[in-house]
């Protein structure tokens, strides 16, 4: 008897995830997939690289002293963070849109 009462609690759980699935579908809820994140960060990192490495040498002093290696180093750590914690998970995001 307790076999037939889990068989049946089991196929509660299973309709009722594709229910409330098929609910927000109806609502115009969804999730929408944003993947190349990482790809797009070291494109990022390395543009500026090789920008860095095409100016003169007053340029390259004066960004020195203003310390923009680290400051871009920080912003690129910070949004890489920010994308973490957005449940960044293999390169792409998963969010709830609504449509």
């Amino acid at each position: 008897m307790p076999a037939i009462i889990a068989w049946i609690i089991g196929g509660f759980v299973a309709s009722a995830g594709t229910l409330v699935g098929r609910v927000l579908i109806s609502l115009g809820l969804g999730y929408a997939v944003y993947s190349g994140i990482d790809t797009s960060l070291t494109f990022l990192k390395n543009q500026f690289v090789s920008g860095m490495g095409g100016l003169p040498v007053m340029a390259l002093q004066l960004a020195g002293m203003l310390k923009l290696g680290p400051c871009v180093s920080i912003l690129l750590s910070a949004l890489t963070v920010r994308l973490v914690i957005q449940s960044m998970t293999g390169g792409s995001i998963k969010r709830m849109v609504q449509k």
